[in-house]
């Protein structure tokens, strides 16, 4: 007979398996819908196969790169200074911004009849009609890979000061540069040449989810293009959602190819990484600076770091600006800055059926407590090497792109009978939220001081005494941060509601979606804008919840 298996073990056993089985069922049921040949055959003979295979690829490396040079240019620029911690504080109501909020709103800022053409039209332009500028839905998807690379800026940020907060790594990391730069290195030699080669290779995971994503974005590529030609990832979505079911299988097996293309390529970056990241750790090269910095050179180094620090944050508060502002626009016709009339029917639109507004609330609720109390109730319980067994499943559905999962999940969803239900529509939230609540929990919960725990044991505290007055308010900010992530997470969710829900169910994301499809200017902004403050007022409520309590009256 088999050892015993131990008591204390069973609830995390439990809590592990109540997430494996629909993650792994997920997998293999996306996989199966793919395996007919008929879909390959047909997917590989379709004539818009190629070109749209091609600008996927161009798009998602095109986007990666860019958003992964300019995040660690600007952390190379603010990084040790003391605007590094204003940056740092920036980051969660920048990446409070739903991506279809954030792509409605550059949309409308750089349109060709947009506010930015508006402002230099006519005195400096002379514009009188909007510029023959395809600023929006352009066939090479540069607007796409902009708004991607914008929207993207934040999330690698945020990996990137997570990794520079840890105490270890930024003790080193300032010692290392202080060394350097008494070599007579400038700041910027010494950060490309030491801390980044570090700072990439412990960021490879959030990275690989940007590539993920970018190479198989669908409700952002709606929004701002290109439709005409589309990626393969906007092409799969139409092919899922047609009535044909040869076309169904064409579009399995091209979200199965966008799979392996997301996978095929990351081990390739890997491995490529992991040969080149050496070379990297060495002297900087290149002139060294002067040991004896100019006051010009220390001026103009401030200056960058002012400048890097209050750009990306200044764009996403006017990017957030032109949504409100549009969505009370009436009447407004090109080159004026200012509408002739002003209405406010947009918001009456949004408001006059609620079904949607509620839906998107109890489905963020709902999705993020569940997923949160897992996260939390899995890392406190499960054991170091379970929640190593677990890390990879839980990362994997992180870079599984969007299309592949929903269609796992819409199968899974058929097979338990809830296809077409609410509850089905909120477990499929919940899967989708509770990789990011582990990743956002982890860092702070695993690094918490054990011996707060040994100094409540010793004075006779039970377990569930310590946690409920102890660790888990020392925690909360932690704990309430990862709840606003999940809610921003669960409304962004656009083919999982629409899938799942069998169009029974309306988001603000869906409708937003919907709208950009050619619905009025004003009320895409008005479900755009409140997109963001749904987001925006939780992570304001995790902020003040995560806030630290004082006792007493001071001095």
């Amino acid at each position: 007979m088999g050892a015993p298996i131990r008591r204390e073990l069973i609830f995390p056993a439990t809590l592990g398996v109540a997430l494996a089985l629909p993650l792994i069922a997920v997998a293999v049921m996306a996989v199966n819908a793919a395996l007919p040949a008929v879909g390959w055959i047909r997917l590989f003979a379709a004539p818009e196969f190629s070109s749209a295979l091609a600008r996927s690829l161009w798009v998602g490396f095109a986007a990666t790169i860019l958003a992964v040079m300019a995040s660690s240019a600007l952390c190379a620029l603010a990084f040790n200074s003391a605007r590094w911690h204003a940056l740092a504080r920036s980051l969660a109501p920048m990446l409070a911004v739903p991506h279809v909020a954030f792509a409605v709103g550059v949309t409308l800022l750089v349109a060709p009849s947009g506010i930015a053409a508006r402002l230099f039209s006519p005195t400096l332009t002379g514009w009188l009609s909007p510029p023959a500028w395809q600023t929006v839905q352009d066939p090479a998807g540069l607007g796409l890979i902009a708004c991607l690379t914008l929207k993207e800026m934040p999330f690698l940020l945020w990996a990137f000061s997570v990794q520079l907060a840890r105490e270890d790594v930024n003790i080193r990391l300032r010692r290392e540069l202080q060394v350097a730069q008494s070599f007579g290195y400038s700041p910027w030699q010494v950060w490309w040449a030491v801390a980044w080669p570090q700072v990439l290779a412990a960021s490879r995971m959030p990275i690989f989810a940007v590539f993920a994503y970018g190479l198989t974005v669908v409700d952002i590529a709606i929004v701002i293009g290109p439709q005409s030609p589309p990626t393969l990832a906007q092409l799969a979505w139409l092919w899922i959602g047609d009535a044909d079911l040869e076309l169904n299988q064409q579009g399995y097996a091209a979200a199965a190819l966008l799979t392996v293309v997301v996978f095929g390529l990351a081990g390739l970056i890997g491995v490529f990484a992991r040969m080149v990241l050496p070379t990297l750790r060495r002297a900087p090269s290149g002139q060294r600076a002067a040991l004896r910095s100019s006051k010009f050179r220390v001026d103009t180094a401030r200056w960058q770091s002012r400048v890097a620090t209050f750009a990306l944050p200044s764009l996403f508060c006017a990017v957030s600006i032109v949504l409100f502002f549009v969505s009370f626009v009436g009447l407004w016709t090109f080159p004026d800055l200012l509408p002739q009339q002003w209405t406010i029917a947009a918001w009456q639109n949004v408001f006059s059926g609620t079904r949607s507004l509620r839906d998107t609330v109890l489905f963020g609720v709902a999705s993020t407590t569940l997923a949160l109390l897992w996260a939390v109730l899995w890392l406190e319980f499960a054991p170091h090497r379970w929640r190593d067994v677990m890390r990879p499943l839980i990362l994997l559905s992180l870079g599984l792109p969007g299309i592949m999962w929903v269609i796992g999940m819409h199968r899974l969803a058929v097979f338990t009978g809830v296809d077409g239900a609410w509850l089905g529509v909120m477990l499929a939230h919940t899967l989708v939220v509770v990789p990011y609540s582990v990743v956002a929990l982890s860092p702070a919960y695993l690094s918490f001081d054990a011996r707060y725990a040994v100094a409540s044991a010793s004075l006779g505290v039970s377990r569930s005494r310590f946690l409920f007055k102890v660790k888990w308010p020392m925690l909360k900010a932690s704990i309430a941060s990862a709840a606003a992530i999940g809610f921003s997470v669960s409304v962004a969710q656009f083919l999982s509601t629409l899938a799942i829900g069998a169009g029974r169910f309306t988001t603000v994301t869906t409708e937003a979606v919907t709208q950009a499809s050619g619905g009025a200017r004003n009320v895409l902004a008005a479900h755009s804008a409140l997109q963001w403050l749904l987001t925006m007022g939780v992570f304001v409520v995790a902020l003040r919840v995560g806030q630290p309590r004082f006792f007493g009256k001071s001095a």
